[in-house]
């Protein structure tokens, strides 16, 4: 574990804003359109590297991949666990219509709300890529949460 007697060492954990074209190619995949894996799985790769930059940048001393290869939450519970299936709703948008998170982000409700078939696996890192995660022109950061993908 990383400590510090001279400060309060600063993490995050969560989802940080993609960048619109990841997010493209997110939506054809997860909408079941035609999209190159390969492109796909390195463009989650640089935007990984543009998070952590930025996060260096901003003196985060244990930096995280901002959860750029993963659509959302309950997509990467159904993708890496067995047992889950999604839950008819009465509203297409589902359990969120009217929340403030549904309000700050209508985009993404709304491309939500028009269903999202099945997918395979996303692009996410995995330990071998911690490498992406250490190296960046801002500077090395001190630490970093690797998620078991």
């Amino acid at each position: 574990m990383k400590h510090s007697t001279d400060r309060i060492l600063t993490t995050f954990a969560g989802s940080l804003a993609r960048p619109p074209d990841l997010l493209q190619m997110m939506q054809a995949k997860e909408s079941g359109q035609p999209y190159d894996q390969e492109i796909y799985t390195e463009r989650v790769r640089s935007a990984v590297a543009e998070v952590v930059r930025q996060q260096v940048e901003a003196g985060v001393d244990i930096v995280c991949d901002g959860e750029q290869g993963k659509p959302g939450f309950f997509t990467y519970v159904s993708e890496q666990l067995n047992g889950f299936e999604p839950r008819q709703t009465t509203s297409p948008a589902g359990p969120w219509v009217g929340s403030r998170e549904a309000l700050a982000f209508p985009e993404f409700y709304d491309w939500y709300a028009k269903g999202r078939p099945g997918s395979e696996s996303s692009a996410m890192l995995s330990i071998e890529d911690n490498d992406l995660l250490t190296r960046t022109d801002a500077g090395t950061p001190m630490g970093m949460l690797m998620r078991h993908y």
